[in-house]
């Protein structure tokens, strides 16, 4: 009975320290889900962050990117295009359009490199160029073209997925991609 009564004593004393573990753990799975959280959050703000360095980098080297289609590259500022603000004040580029627009990652006056009239390119850039891209791309030239300009739509990254890769002729979008990106 002695023996029991001390087992029972220790099988209680165990019983409240595997509480308190318990209670423990339970506060450790709480800060790794913060932390996965934070993390996650951090990985996100980090690839916008390369994202916006890429973009950044690409528009200043222009005339490089797209010398083998294009010279004289002129980069555009949209809002200093007098018959883009004709279009939009006379109604042919609506105000939510406008706002589509302006965050093209890139555009230019150029010439196509085979000879020809100046046209524009409007760009989108991304490491790795994905079905909306080429879709957002191709809907803001449509945009553009009712102002009245020849325009050629086109993707540039370090690579591009394959249902992008097979959206492009559809939608008359040109990239100068050469990697596939491997499948997920």
């Amino acid at each position: 009975t002695v023996r029991m009564d001390a087992l029972t004593v220790r099988m209680d004393a165990l019983t409240v320290r595997m509480d308190a573990l318990t209670v423990r753990m339970d506060a450790m799975t709480l800060r790794m889900d913060e932390l996965i959280r934070l993390m996650n959050k951090l990985d996100g703000r980090t690839g916008n962050l390369e994202g916006w360095r890429f973009e950044a980098e690409y528009r200043d080297r222009l005339a490089s990117h797209l010398a083998r289609r294009y010279r004289g590259v002129r980069p555009l500022v949209l809002g200093n295009v007098q018959a883009l603000l004709e279009a939009l004040d006379d109604g042919r580029i609506a105000d939510p359009e406008w706002d589509d627009i302006i965050r093209l990652d890139a555009a230019a006056h150029v010439r196509p490199r085979a000879g020809g009239d100046d046209l524009v390119v409007v760009m989108e850039l991304s490491k790795t160029v994905g079905i909306d891209d080429v879709e957002r791309v191709a809907r803001r030239a449509d945009i553009i073209r009712r102002a009245g300009f020849v325009v050629d739509a086109c993707v540039d990254g370090e690579q591009i997925d394959l249902l992008a890769q097979r959206r492009l002729a559809g939608l008359g979008v040109i990239s100068f991609v050469d990697r596939l990106a491997e499948p997920a």
